[in-house]
Protein backbone atom coordinates (compact mmCIF):
# COMPACT_ATOMS: atom_id res chain seq x y z
CA UNK A 1 0.00 0.00 0.00
CA UNK A 2 2.86 2.43 0.72
CA UNK A 3 4.10 2.30 -2.90
CA UNK A 4 0.68 3.32 -4.23
CA UNK A 5 0.54 6.37 -1.94
CA UNK A 6 4.00 7.36 -3.15
CA UNK A 7 2.71 7.30 -6.73
CA UNK A 8 -0.02 9.81 -5.89
CA UNK A 9 2.48 12.02 -4.08
CA UNK A 10 4.88 11.72 -7.01
CA UNK A 11 2.15 12.73 -9.46
CA UNK A 12 1.16 15.69 -7.29
CA UNK A 13 4.85 16.64 -7.09
CA UNK A 14 5.08 16.62 -10.88
CA UNK A 15 2.00 18.84 -11.12
CA UNK A 16 3.66 21.19 -8.64
CA UNK A 17 6.77 21.36 -10.83
CA UNK A 18 4.62 22.33 -13.81
CA UNK A 19 2.90 25.04 -11.74
CA UNK A 20 6.33 26.34 -10.70
CA UNK A 21 7.40 26.39 -14.34
CA UNK A 22 4.28 28.38 -15.26
CA UNK A 23 4.98 30.88 -12.48
CA UNK A 24 8.61 31.23 -13.52
CA UNK A 25 7.73 31.84 -17.18
CA UNK A 26 5.08 34.37 -16.25
CA UNK A 27 7.29 36.33 -13.84
CA UNK A 28 10.34 36.25 -16.12
CA UNK A 29 8.18 36.91 -19.19
CA UNK A 30 9.68 33.89 -20.92
CA UNK A 31 7.92 31.71 -23.41
CA UNK A 32 6.85 28.38 -22.03
CA UNK A 33 7.41 25.44 -24.29
CA UNK A 34 5.12 22.48 -24.57
CA UNK A 35 5.43 20.24 -21.52
CA UNK A 36 4.63 16.64 -20.81
CA UNK A 37 2.66 16.12 -17.61
CA UNK A 38 2.78 12.73 -15.88
CA UNK A 39 4.75 11.63 -18.92
CA UNK A 40 1.82 12.38 -21.23
CA UNK A 41 1.83 14.54 -24.34
CA UNK A 42 -1.00 17.04 -24.83
CA UNK A 43 -2.68 14.61 -27.26
CA UNK A 44 -2.39 11.73 -24.78
CA UNK A 45 -3.81 13.92 -22.02
CA UNK A 46 -6.77 14.82 -24.21
CA UNK A 47 -7.39 11.20 -25.23
CA UNK A 48 -7.27 9.89 -21.67
CA UNK A 49 -9.34 12.73 -20.27
CA UNK A 50 -12.02 12.38 -22.94
CA UNK A 51 -12.06 8.57 -22.91
CA UNK A 52 -11.76 7.44 -19.26
CA UNK A 53 -13.84 4.35 -19.98
CA UNK A 54 -11.25 3.18 -22.52
CA UNK A 55 -8.19 3.87 -20.36
CA UNK A 56 -9.45 3.39 -16.79
CA UNK A 57 -12.81 1.62 -17.10
CA UNK A 58 -14.36 4.68 -15.43
CA UNK A 59 -17.41 6.65 -16.60
CA UNK A 60 -16.82 10.20 -17.82
CA UNK A 61 -16.46 12.85 -15.06
CA UNK A 62 -18.16 11.33 -12.06
CA UNK A 63 -19.11 13.96 -9.52
CA UNK A 64 -17.70 13.28 -6.06
CA UNK A 65 -19.78 11.77 -3.30
CA UNK A 66 -18.90 10.34 0.10
CA UNK A 67 -18.50 6.78 -1.23
CA UNK A 68 -15.54 7.83 -3.38
CA UNK A 69 -13.42 8.90 -0.44
CA UNK A 70 -11.81 12.10 0.75
CA UNK A 71 -8.80 11.83 -1.58
CA UNK A 72 -11.04 11.76 -4.66
CA UNK A 73 -12.88 14.81 -3.38
CA UNK A 74 -9.58 16.62 -2.75
CA UNK A 75 -8.38 15.82 -6.27
CA UNK A 76 -11.64 17.25 -7.61
CA UNK A 77 -11.12 20.38 -5.52
CA UNK A 78 -7.62 20.78 -7.01
CA UNK A 79 -9.07 20.28 -10.50
CA UNK A 80 -11.65 23.01 -9.83
CA UNK A 81 -8.97 25.39 -8.49
CA UNK A 82 -6.81 24.86 -11.59
CA UNK A 83 -9.89 25.53 -13.73
CA UNK A 84 -10.43 28.80 -11.81
CA UNK A 85 -6.78 29.69 -12.39
CA UNK A 86 -7.22 28.98 -16.09
CA UNK A 87 -10.09 31.49 -16.21
CA UNK A 88 -7.99 34.10 -14.41
CA UNK A 89 -5.15 33.44 -16.87
CA UNK A 90 -7.51 34.07 -19.78
CA UNK A 91 -8.42 37.43 -18.26
CA UNK A 92 -4.76 38.25 -17.66
CA UNK A 93 -3.23 37.03 -20.93
CA UNK A 94 -5.94 37.50 -23.58
CA UNK A 95 -6.60 40.89 -25.11
CA UNK A 96 -8.92 40.49 -28.07
CA UNK A 97 -7.08 38.25 -30.52
CA UNK A 98 -3.71 38.91 -28.88
CA UNK A 99 -2.68 36.15 -26.45
CA UNK A 100 0.33 36.72 -24.24
CA UNK A 101 1.79 33.44 -22.95
CA UNK A 102 -0.52 31.11 -24.94
CA UNK A 103 1.34 28.01 -23.75
CA UNK A 104 0.70 28.97 -20.11
CA UNK A 105 -3.03 29.08 -20.83
CA UNK A 106 -2.88 25.75 -22.69
CA UNK A 107 -0.86 24.13 -19.91
CA UNK A 108 -3.38 25.23 -17.28
CA UNK A 109 -6.12 23.66 -19.39
CA UNK A 110 -4.10 20.45 -19.57
CA UNK A 111 -3.52 20.51 -15.81
CA UNK A 112 -7.26 20.48 -15.15
CA UNK A 113 -7.45 17.48 -17.49
CA UNK A 114 -4.56 15.86 -15.61
CA UNK A 115 -6.51 16.16 -12.36
CA UNK A 116 -9.47 14.54 -14.09
CA UNK A 117 -7.15 11.72 -15.19
CA UNK A 118 -5.80 11.39 -11.64
CA UNK A 119 -9.38 11.18 -10.35
CA UNK A 120 -10.03 8.37 -12.82
CA UNK A 121 -6.82 6.63 -11.81
CA UNK A 122 -7.88 6.92 -8.16
CA UNK A 123 -11.28 5.34 -8.87
CA UNK A 124 -9.59 2.65 -10.96
CA UNK A 125 -7.51 1.68 -7.91
CA UNK A 126 -4.21 2.91 -9.26
CA UNK A 127 -3.67 5.11 -6.17
CA UNK A 128 -5.34 2.95 -3.50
Amino acid sequence: MGQVIILLVDDLGEVNKVLNQIMYCEVMEEEMGEVKILGLTPEEIRNRSHNPQKYYNIKQMLLPNYTMGADYTKLNMLRAKVRELEIVALDAFVDGKNVKQPEVVRTLNRLSSIFHIMMCMYLAGEYK
